[in-house]
């Protein structure tokens, strides 16, 4: 019987399907990015673990090294070191890379077996320094040419959300909000570990009420701030390895008030005049043992302390002329202060304003003026003793 092949008999049959078989069994693959061609044979090395380390998903961690490892068992002849290939695929740089044997042990980023029938590759963190999903596979030939690979194993490294527990923010050394009293300084300070973040790039921020103080390791905002209400916020923005992290506090300082009252503003001259306020914060917190001193038009009347409720008071003469005068209180450790004015000028009537321990003589008298014409006026003349 002849056929198309040209071959006789069925012993020539049996013969074209066993080379069919064989050639069923031999499998070329080409490596698409390193051009490498394994050969699969009818009884393939076989994989025991696909991965060893490290377990997916992970957390991104400075200055850790990634170490993945796979054990091979050959089905007849050893593996071949030179011929394990460990292909990686980033989502971050979106290409793939294929890592051969190392030319010595104890490098990085090629594979290495340190045991017998165990490949491991290791990754530096300036090698391996994003997170990210990877995928990675195995490839490997024995000494005769029979070859196999992994499956594609999925590997997620994660971003790390711990980024608040690396940073601080203190206002005067301390973390919380503050109150103070102008003028004492405040000094707040923000700095964060950078052991923590490795390689990693981030960039802290100090703000005061949304404005930026500086950006370095450690950075501080130390000032003599006027009264009002500040926030200071330490921030880092979101990263590929790190979350974004804030702290806020606030500071507020406060402004000291005093007050003034006269018990009569308008008096004769030498008259004997009580003066007394009160001197408080603008949050409501009173000024005790605050030295203080009054004046009149700037000339020294009384000096002392505010007492413990935070009030004082001065007994005061009136000037011995008519005009307008002004009246201060000054505390003298800061610069609170405040003003009324008082008038000196004499009132007459029944009851002469003031105090009574004056008496008032008037007399009427005829005068001729410089028209010649007459004129009646009232002469007074007030004494008080001394």
């Amino acid at each position: 019987m002849k056929l198309f092949l040209g071959v006789k008999g069925s012993k020539a049959l049996s013969k074209i399907a066993a080379y069919l078989l064989i050639s069923f069994f031999v499998v070329y693959q080409l490596y698409f990015l390193g051009n490498t061609q394994l050969i699969f044979a009818a009884t393939p090395i076989v994989f025991d673990l696909n991965q060893s380390t490290p377990a997916s998903p992970a957390t991104y961690i400075a200055n850790q090294n990634k170490s993945f490892s796979v054990s091979i068992t050959p089905a007849s002849a050893p593996a071949d070191a030179n011929g394990v290939i460990f292909q990686i695929g980033r989502n971050i740089t979106l290409a793939y890379s294929n890592v051969t044997r190392c030319a010595n042990g104890g490098q990085t980023a090629c594979t290495w077996n340190d045991s017998i029938g165990v490949f491991r590759i290791n990754f530096t963190e300036a090698q391996f320094d994003r997170a990210g999903v990877s995928n990675f596979t195995w490839f490997a030939n024995d000494s005769s040419g029979a070859g196999n690979k992994t499956d594609t194993i999925r590997y997620a490294l994660n971003q790390n959300s711990s980024t608040l527990n690396f940073m601080n923010l203190t206002i005067n050394d301390t973390e919380s909000s503050k109150e103070y009293s102008f003028p004492a300084g405040s000094n707040a300070t923000g700095w964060y570990n950078s052991a923590a973040f490795g390689a990693s790039p981030i960039t802290f921020t100090l703000l005061r009420n949304g404005s930026s103080i500086g950006t370095t390791n450690p950075i501080s905002d130390v000032q003599q701030l006027s009264a009002a209400a500040y926030n200071y916020t330490y921030y880092a923005g979101d990263t590929t390895n790190f979350s974004s992290a804030r702290k806020e506090f606030s500071l507020v300082v406060s402004s000291l008030n005093v007050t003034i009252f006269l018990n009569t503003t308008k008096v004769w001259w030498n008259d004997s005049i009580y003066a007394s306020g009160l001197a408080s914060f603008t949050n409501g917190t009173i000024d005790a043992n605050d030295a203080f001193r009054f004046f009149i038009n700037g000339i020294d009347q009384c000096s002392g302390t505010t007492n413990s409720s935070g009030g004082w008071s001065c007994k005061f003469r009136a000037p011995v002329e008519i005009g307008t005068f002004e009246a201060r209180i000054s505390l003298t450790a800061t610069t609170a202060s405040n003003t009324t004015i008082l008038y000196v000028r004499p009132s007459y009537g029944p009851t002469p304003i003031g105090t009574s321990d004056r008496s008032v003589y008037e007399n009427p008298f005829l005068i001729q003026d410089e028209n010649g014409r007459l004129k009646t006026v009232i002469i007074r003349i007030t004494a008080w003793p001394r």
